[in-house]
């Protein structure tokens, strides 16, 4: 059930959440609206398309997707998480959405979507103090059709294995020998029978294009290109002027401006 949610001024003016792309940002905040009293949400893409971009049917799952994986996970706005059911025999995922607590006040709370779960609690002091071990997911991926966890999150993933009854040796014991060569302790309860593969490496400068183009236009290719010139090749830099751009009312004049060697980006410019 969708709820009412506070967004402070701070939030638009913030270098993480103020420069998110249109769409990731319209996503958080439709998962803001749909998380329960705690932050938490079934782990379920589908769904949040649904509920998040009725109208737009242009909207893909696998763009929803591509915003957790480009933009959320990596600036630790959001955290995927994984809980076992032994009476049940099952594995279910979670979102959790990080600082929640802070920046919302809830006068009557509802029942959390996880048992025993409280106010201001994480993954990792939910399972603390429930008595599981917890355990990173190792990276897997986000398909376009079925929701699952991606190859890199920028933020750990945590994993909530079984409970209280694996904790002692005995429980231990029996959780290595059920365990195949080269799998890890809990990897059976998580579906992670192989080692986990190591992310894949980032290239900064596909980065720095993709970003710039989110922010001066799929156009803005060549002008990127030579705001990286401006910048004798040093992409942070580039990246920095880009990012300062996303805040200006008009950012190609900026960065324009830059280009020509001019800092007073007020006056009025014509960018050829």
């Amino acid at each position: 059930m969708a709820r009412i949610r506070t967004i402070k001024p701070e939030f638009w003016t913030d270098a993480r959440t103020g420069t998110l792309p249109e769409f990731s940002k319209c996503l958080f905040l439709g998962l803001l609206n749909h998380a329960d009293d705690y932050g938490l949400l079934d782990f379920d893409p589908i769904e949040w398309r649904a509920k998040i971009f009725p109208y737009h049917s242009d909207t893909t799952t696998g763009a929803v997707n591509a915003a957790l994986i480009d933009d959320l996970l990596p600036r630790g706005l959001v955290v995927l998480f994984a809980v076992t059911n032994d009476e049940e025999d099952e594995t279910k995922r979670y979102l959790f959405i990080k600082n929640f607590h802070r920046h919302q006040v809830i006068n009557k709370p509802s029942k959390p979507l996880l048992k025993d779960w409280k106010s201001g609690d994480t993954p990792v002091t939910y399972a603390r103090r429930q008595g599981f071990e917890h355990q990173t997911i190792g990276p897997a991926d986000i398909g376009s059709d079925r929701p699952s966890l991606p190859h890199s999150s920028g933020s750990a993933p945590v994993a909530l294995p079984p409970g209280k009854e694996r904790k002692g040796k005995e429980g231990k014991g029996k959780e290595q020998e059920a365990a195949p060569s080269g799998a890890r302790s809990g990897d059976l309860e998580l579906g992670l029978a192989e080692p986990a593969r190591p992310p894949p490496r980032t290239d900064p400068e596909f980065d720095l294009f993709r970003r710039g183009k989110d922010v001066l236009g799929e156009n803005a290719g060549g002008l990127i290109k030579r705001l990286l010139q401006a910048k004798d090749g040093k992409i942070p830099m580039a990246r920095a002027a880009i990012e300062q751009a996303s805040i200006k009312q008009n950012p190609r004049e900026y960065i324009g401006a830059i280009i020509r060697g001019r800092e007073d980006d007020d006056k009025p410019r014509v960018i050829i």
